[in-house]
């Protein structure tokens, strides 16, 4: 059984020194006695400043937790913002008195601990926490509006952790902690940060961005937290499968095909969380069957619905007034004393034509289309409350034609004639590789907006103008667009090509001309020689040793060789 500890007792108690509580990108192990060492460090340097209220941004999940619990060790306020750009940065000073972490774009943010003498062997004094006063502020999203920041006490924190250890912990001694979330948000500070601390199991040092690296550790369990955005891009193709004890999901509902795909993937059912910023986790499921995969409450959440709405009201332990009911915008179906289902959110009904339409509702029809992989329904921006659709389709046809995207409108108009009257139906139509969704799995509606100002879908892809061979090597004249999408912020006065879509090109074509399914590697003797800009045609030259899994890649033009380089698959 694993080695507990409540939130409020972990720097009261000792772990042994050599007990492995984080791995760097580089595998190098990070000890229980190097936490108390960079936590006192930071304690040092924290106690000296004046301030009450700190933001807090550190992508380094290790001493993002150092900060952490030095600064609660001091009574201080922690804010956490979801990201640390310029403008979203400028709104937090009226919040906080200073900045402790990543803030390049704040002269007087503290970027490292004071340099202070501690000796390898110290043992800081056990530390009490307040667990009364809120010592957390979460902000929220802010999808369909400004950023709330949102108190939390330790009260709440431990209550919500003690309940993971209950359902999920209890049997589980040892165990590595693989993230695709941030530890920015409630959910991944309390599932990839705060969780494994206290269980006793160590965790990755950084967010692993891309699917490739969603590996299991060599020892103990694996538990991986990760969210829709990157569960629903797993490759279908994928040979390799990498064996998981936990998956966890949370942010929005997965759809069942992607839940399916990740139980092969990873050989574990997907569990998701449902909860938000305010209330905290409130119920969970696995899907074993297609429409019918009920959320279950965790055993200390209550719920009921409202009567006239049929929101979902919670009454937990996690909520800043444990003994009030919260009401939610997600409409609920009751089953059971512990169970319901979803039937989409209060705030996306609104009135077409004069007539209550859930948006929620569209986009499910729409999805249950052959066709479609994924679907949002939105009031287009002109305020003429006619609506938009954004579709992505199950594979990427030439919908940029203008005949051919016709066809696709007519055929989903007709669709979903089906359901709905002819007045409500979307009146423009979108079609993209994927939904612009942010690390949380959630939707910006001033991203989704943005899609519909343009009169035609932007170009994600260069023009094949020729292909041919030549002995074992494929040439590929390649036109690129003058207003491809990658051109945006890359540079406004020169727009340039960026490297990573020369890469993305070279290994999609590769895999496509030569059969390929093995996972990314590594890069080799990657070199960008000249720029690619607007409008030019380059020629891609690909070989393939199967031996070596390796794929030689070279970008030519008029002007001479503008990138090369090697990329490496898995056997």
């Amino acid at each position: 059984m694993t080695d507990f500890l409540s939130l409020d007792k972990l720097l009261t108690r000792s772990r042994l020194d050599d007990y492995v509580c984080a791995i760097t990108d580089d595998g190098v192990d990070l000890s229980w006695a190097n936490w108390i060492e960079r936590f006192s460090a930071w304690r040092l340097t924290l106690e000296k400043k004046d301030g009450i209220r700190w933001a807090v941004y550190e992508e380094n999940c290790f001493e993002f937790s150092a900060i952490l619990f030095a600064l609660w060790s001091l009574g201080k306020q922690v804010y956490l913002p979801g990201n640390c750009q310029p403008g979203y940065l400028a709104s937090l000073e009226n919040f906080v008195d200073g900045f402790v972490g990543d803030f390049e774009s704040i002269d007087d943010s503290i970027t490292r601990p004071t340099d202070c003498e501690i000796e390898s062997n110290h043992k800081p004094a056990p530390h009490e926490l307040n667990t009364i006063d809120p010592l957390l502020y979460v902000f929220t999203s802010g999808s369909t509006g400004e950023p709330q920041a949102i108190p939390k006490n330790l009260t709440q924190l431990s209550a919500e952790l003690d309940t993971l250890h209950q359902q999920w912990g209890i049997d589980i001694d040892d165990a590595h902690v693989v993230a695709s979330v941030s530890h920015q948000h409630i959910y991944g500070l309390l599932f990839r940060c705060l969780w494994p601390l206290l269980e006793g199991w160590s965790f990755d040092t950084h967010t692993r961005q891309y699917t490739e690296k969603f590996i299991p550790p060599k020892r103990g369990s694996g538990i991986l937290i990760s969210s829709p955005t990157h569960l629903s891009r797993l490759p279908p193709h994928d040979v390799e499968k990498r064996s998981f004890n936990l998956v966890f999901c949370s942010g929005a509902p997965l759809d069942y095909c992607s839940s399916q795909q990740a139980k092969l993937h990873f050989q574990c059912p997907v569990t998701e969380v449902l909860g938000s910023t305010e209330t905290g986790g409130m119920a969970w499921r696995q899907q074993f069957a297609e429409h019918t995969n009920p959320w279950t409450t965790f055993d200390c959440v209550e719920f009921e619905l409202a009567t006239a709405s049929q929101c979902l009201r919670i009454r937990s332990p996690y909520l800043e007034n444990p003994d009030h009911w919260f009401e939610t915008n997600d409409r609920a179906e009751r089953l059971n004393d512990m169970q319901f289902t979803l039937k989409g959110r209060i705030d996306r009904i609104i009135k077409v034509e004069g007539k209550r339409l859930s948006l929620d509702d569209m986009e499910q029809k729409l999805k249950q289309h052959p066709n479609v992989k994924d679907a949002y329904v939105l009031p287009l921006p002109d305020s003429s409350g006619r609506l938009g659709a954004v579709i992505c389709l199950d594979e990427a046809p030439a919908v940029y034609d203008v005949n051919t995207k016709r066809s696709w409108n007519t055929r989903f108009r007709d669709f979903l004639l089906n359901h709905f009257e002819r007045p409500m139906l979307p009146r423009k139509w979108r079609y993209l590789d994927s939904l612009p969704r942010n690390s949380q799995g959630k939707f910006n509606i001033k991203d989704m907006t943005k899609i519909f100002s343009d009169q035609t879908p932007r170009p994600t892809e260069a023009t094949i103008l020729s292909t041919k061979t030549i002995d074992d090597e494929y040439h590929i004249d390649l036109n690129i667009p003058k207003d491809l999408v990658y051109f945006d912020g890359h540079f406004d006065q020169v727009p340039i090509l960026p490297g990573v879509v020369q890469l993305q090109w070279a290994e999609k074509h590769a895999r496509n001309l030569f059969g390929l399914s093995g996972d990314f590697k590594r890069l080799e003797v990657l070199k960008f020689k000249k720029i690619a800009t607007p409008g030019m045609t380059l020629t891609l030259t690909l070989k393939y040793d199967q031996q070596s899994q390796k794929i030689d890649f070279k970008y030519t033009s008029s002007i001479g060789q503008h990138a090369s380089g090697r990329i490496v698959l898995e056997a």
